[in-house]
Formats: C-alpha cells, structure tokens, sequence
C-alpha cells in the first residue's frame, strides 16, 4: 500500500472538479498536470507505484489521511464522479442503499414488485442483508410509498428513492 506522504508526493487532487492531477509522475509517457486514472467498467483507476487503486479510495487516502474502514459512496450515484462533496464513507449496507432500482424492476419503483401468489404489489426492504417484508398493496405506489418511508427510516440521508420523485415527474 502506498503511504500518505508518496501520495501526497505523487498526485494532487482538486476537490472541486474530482481530478486527480500528476505533480510528480512515475512514467515518461505522463507530464505534470495530466490527470492522473482511467475510467474502468465501474470506477475511475488509477495505478501509482505499479498497484491499481480505485481513486475515490486514494481520494479519501489523501484528504483524511487514512484509508477508508469500510467503503466509499458516491452520493450522486455517478461512480465517475469524485467530487469530495461527492464521497462519503458507507457501510456495505448503507452503500447498497444508495442504488437505483434494478434494471429488471417492472413496477418502475424501487423495492416494489408483482406477488404472483397474493396477487398484489410487494415492498421490501433489505437492511444488513436481512430481507424485510413491509406488506402487500393494490397499486404500486402504495408500495413505493411505504418502501420510501422505511428507506428513509433506516438508511437517513443514504436513502435513494429519487426514482419515486422521478416517476412522479413524468
């Protein structure tokens, strides 16, 4: 792992944007002031000392000194984006929280699905990975609403039912 001071030595990061810039590069391909990473798949990379970190980490790192306990979210959902008003330290479970709904969801609302067998719209709620029936309900709204609430109850600000409020919208 790398320490805090040849982090620091390496890269600056720029809080505002969420770049990480080379001030001392490793490589002759690289000049001062390129930004530092790649976006993978999932998040943006970044490889110092011949070890692949994912930024955000490396981000926490240097602005707190030490390396994230648990995990870090992004707020805004947007993996790429590593504002520091962006991150914020997140159990897995809270960080599971702030997910949009799955894109095989067929009720448009996160944690509401068809009940085959009652014949009905179902909301649950997974909380440290212990599944949580909150009921059946004629319309899925109703569930939405109940899951929001109970969202909202056990995750606080990492709470992402913003789907409700964009269904809404439409």
């Amino acid at each position: 792992m790398i320490t805090h001071e040849r982090l620091l030595y390496l890269l600056n990061y720029d809080p505002v944007t969420g770049n990480l810039t080379w001030k001392n590069p490793t490589s002759n391909r690289v000049k001062i002031g390129d930004i530092a990473g790649y976006k993978s798949k999932d998040y943006v990379t970044v490889r110092l000392d011949k070890i692949l970190y994912p930024a955000h980490c490396v981000i926490w790192f240097g602005m707190t000194g030490v390396w994230p306990e648990n995990e870090i979210d992004h707020k805004d959902l947007d993996k790429y984006n590593n504002k520091w008003v962006n991150l914020r330290e997140a159990t897995p479970s809270l960080n599971g929280a702030n997910k949009n709904k799955y894109i095989t969801n067929k009720s448009g609302f996160k944690g509401v699905s068809w009940s085959k067998r009652r014949k009905a719209w179902l909301a649950q709620i997974t909380v440290n990975y212990k599944t949580i029936n909150l009921g059946c309900y004629d319309t899925p709204e109703k569930a939405a609403d109940v899951y929001k609430q109970a969202s909202e109850k056990h995750f606080g600000s990492f709470s992402n039912t913003s789907e409700l409020v964009q269904k809404a919208m439409m």
